[in-house]
C-alpha cells in the first residue's frame, strides 16, 4: 500500500475527510513519488501498489507528472485502488489516459455512492450518474478495470422521500450499464455509516442511531456493518447479496445455486427483486 497525498477538497455530507483535513489536499510532489516508488521495485522487489489516497486525481498534472516518470526511468510497476471522482476522471485528457495506462494504472476507485441524481444531489456530491457511465466507457478504453462503490440506507430526511428498494432498482439498472461496456467493471454496494461531524450525522441520530460510547464501539463499525435501524431487515440482506451476485462480471456470480439457502431466499421477497435484478443482468435463474 502507498499514499501520496491525503484530503480531499470537496464536502460531501455524508464524508468525514472535511471535518479531518477542513476540505483541504495535502500532496507530495510527482517527483518524490516517482523516487518512492522507483526505490521500492529496486530495493524490494516491489511490483505492484495498492494507492491509498482520498483523492488521487485530483490533480491532473501531478498524475501525468508520476506516470511520465515512471515510463522515463523504466520503472515498470502495476499500480491500482486508485481513488477518483467520476466527473475529473471524465474530464482528463485523452493523452494524459494513455499515459496513467503505460504508467501502469490497471485500476481505479469511483465512489459513484447512489444511482439517483436526487440522492446525488442531496449528498452534495456535485456528480451526475451519467459520469460514471462515461468513465467506465473511457477506462474500458485503455483496459483500465474501476471499482463503483454505492452506498443505499441515507437516514430517511436525508435522501428526499426515496426508499431503499427505489435506490436498489436504480443501482441494478445503472450496473447492468456499466458492467456492458466491459466485465473487468466491479460495482460494490454498502449500507450507509453515520460519522460524527458529518452534516447526515444529525439526521442518523434523528432516525434512531445509537451511536458507541467510547472510542473501541467506534472501533468497530466498518464498511460491512450495518449502523442504520431506520432500514428493513430484508434490505440489508439482500444489499449483501448482491454485491456478491454483482461481481467481475456481466452475470450475477451464483454463489448458491442448488441449496436449500439459495431456494428460501429467491422464495423470499428480496428474492423477487433479486429475480427481476438477474433479469436485467440476462442471466436465468434456476426455477
Amino acid at each position: 500500500e502507498y499514499v501520496s497525498s491525503q484530503g480531499c477538497t470537496f464536502d460531501c455530507r455524508f464524508c468525514v475527510e472535511p471535518q479531518i483535513y477542513g476540505r483541504k489536499w495535502y500532496a507530495l510532489k510527482a517527483e518524490r513519488v516517482v523516487n518512492e516508488i522507483e526505490r521500492l521495485v529496486e530495493n524490494y522487489g516491489v511490483d505492484s501498489l495498492l494507492l491509498q489516497d482520498t483523492n488521487f486525481f485530483l490533480d491532473e498534472d501531478r498524475v501525468v507528472k508520476i506516470c511520465e516518470g515512471l515510463i522515463k526511468r523504466g520503472t515498470r510497476i502495476n499500480w491500482g485502488d486508485a481513488n477518483g471522482r467520476a466527473p475529473q476522471i471524465v474530464r482528463y485528457d485523452r493523452k494524459s489516459w494513455e499515459l496513467i495506462k503505460k504508467g501502469g494504472c490497471r485500476n481505479i476507485l469511483i465512489g459513484a455512492e447512489s444511482a439517483l441524481q436526487c440522492v446525488l444531489d442531496s449528498l452534495g456530491k456535485k456528480a451526475r450518474t451519467e459520469d460514471n457511465i462515461e468513465s467506465a466507457d473511457i477506462c474500458a478504453g485503455y483496459g483500465i478495470s474501476v471499482t463503483y462503490s454505492m452506498m443505499v440506507g441515507l437516514p430517511p430526511d436525508g435522501k428526499q422521500g426515496v426508499t431503499t428498494r427505489d435506490e436498489l432498482e436504480a443501482i441494478i439498472s445503472l450496473s447492468r450499464k456499466i458492467i456492458s461496456r466491459s466485465k473487468s467493471h466491479i460495482i460494490m454496494i454498502f449500507a450507509y455509516t453515520p460519522y460524527p461531524g458529518t452534516v447526515l450525522y444529525k439526521k442518523s441520530l434523528e432516525a434512531g442511531f445509537d451511536p458507541p460510547a467510547c472510542l473501541e464501539g467506534w472501533g468497530g463499525i466498518e464498511l460491512h456493518t450495518h449502523s442504520t435501524p431506520w432500514m428493513l431487515k430484508r434490505d440489508i440482506y439482500f444489499i449483501d447479496y448482491l454485491t456478491n451476485f454483482i461481481f467481475l462480471s456481466n452475470s450475477f456470480f451464483n454463489l448458491f445455486e442448488g441449496t436449500i439457502l439459495f431456494t428460501t431466499f429467491m422464495n423470499s421477497n428480496s428474492g423477487f427483486l433479486l429475480k427481476r435484478s438477474i433479469h436485467f443482468f440476462s442471466f436465468n435463474p434456476p426455477g
